[in-house]
């Protein structure tokens, strides 16, 4: 009965009335044939519910003020990303790319792993210092001669043989 009423605004080129068909169809209802005939629509070229509720959605959306966003067209949005989603799930390519990527991400883990274990781990004071210290050195001790405890040079100046007082003294 519903269908029926539905028909006649259709009809009468109430954007409404194709909204609420194609609601129907949505809902697991189905429209007689005649129906489908009065609105002349080949019910043999949309032989699938989605296709029949796209034509229904369209025709909505032509019968509706095209200014604004309307419930037929975020209908008629919604039912097109469907049948997009559909189209691409199902898809050959999705299969294969969800059968490789368990492989490719316990190669990329496995790989990842074998990199970080080749590279030598390097002592937290070397770091800091700015490179890594010979084995033998002491890093609280320096080889210079005025850390060792030799009094600091007044004149700035390191070691005997840049200082001519001290190299000329000794003889």
């Amino acid at each position: 009965m519903s269908a029926h009423m539905y028909a006649q605004a259709a009809l009468k080129d109430d954007a409404q009335g194709f909204f609420n068909l194609a609601l129907l169809l949505e809902e697991g209802y189905s429209i007689p044939s005649y129906i489908l005939d009065r609105l002349k629509i080949d019910s043999s070229v949309h032989s699938r519910n989605m296709s029949l509720r796209e034509e229904l959605y369209e025709r909505c959306w032509n019968y509706s003020n095209q200014d604004s966003v309307s419930p037929c067209t975020l209908a008629l949005l919604y039912l097109r990303l469907r049948i997009l989603s559909d189209d691409i799930l199902h898809s050959d390519l999705i299969y294969y790319l969800g059968c490789l990527s368990p492989y490719l991400l316990v190669t990329f883990v496995l790989w990842r792993f074998w990199c970080l274990s080749a590279i030598p781990h390097l002592d937290s004071s070397a770091v800091a210092e700015g490179g890594p210290l010979p084995m033998d050195e002491d890093p609280n001790q320096s080889s210079r001669p005025a850390e060792r405890g030799a009094p600091p040079d007044p004149n700035g100046l390191e070691g005997d043989s840049l200082n001519p007082q001290r190299s000329h003294s000794g003889s």
